[in-house]
Formats: C-alpha cells, structure tokens, sequence
C-alpha cells in the first residue's frame, strides 16, 4: 500500500539529495523514517519534489538549471543577458 510522504521526509531528500547516492539515500531515510521505502519510490519522490541530479555513475551532484535570460531596456537599447 502506498503511503503518504511526510513533510520530514521530503525535506530530508531535499537536503541530503545533493551530496548522497540515491542507493545510500534510500538507507538513509529508512532509518529515519523507521519504513521501508524502494529505490524507484525514491527516485520518483525526488523528481516530484524537482530535485534532478547530474547524470553519471556516482556523481552525486545537483544538476544546475538555467536562469531565464534577463531583459533590460536601457533607454532604446536592449539588453540580454544569461546568468549561468
């Protein structure tokens, strides 16, 4: 039976997401929830959440988004700029 995620729980994906495995984050946060949790329910909870991490074996960073271009009108003149 599926079970409610709790806000505990979503927030400690959250911040542990960026610096564990999604294999030790799973044990993880069976400990901390004392119930046990799937590595996909993990996954899909994660991306639900919009927590989307770089690609690669053992890479257990974040992958960084782009910011939306910033448009400025400098007095006739129009600026684009993209921050990275």
């Amino acid at each position: 039976m599926n079970k409610t995620w709790s806000e505990a729980e979503k927030q400690f994906i959250k911040d542990k997401a960026g610096t564990t495995k999604d294999r030790e984050l799973v044990d993880a946060l069976m400990k901390f929830s004392g119930r046990k949790i799937s590595l996909e329910a993990l996954r899909k909870k994660r991306q639900e959440l919009g927590v989307k991490k770089s690609s690669g074996r053992g890479v257990c960073a974040l992958k960084k988004e782009l910011e939306p271009p910033m448009n400025y009108d400098l007095g006739g003149t129009h600026v684009v700029t993209h921050n990275i």
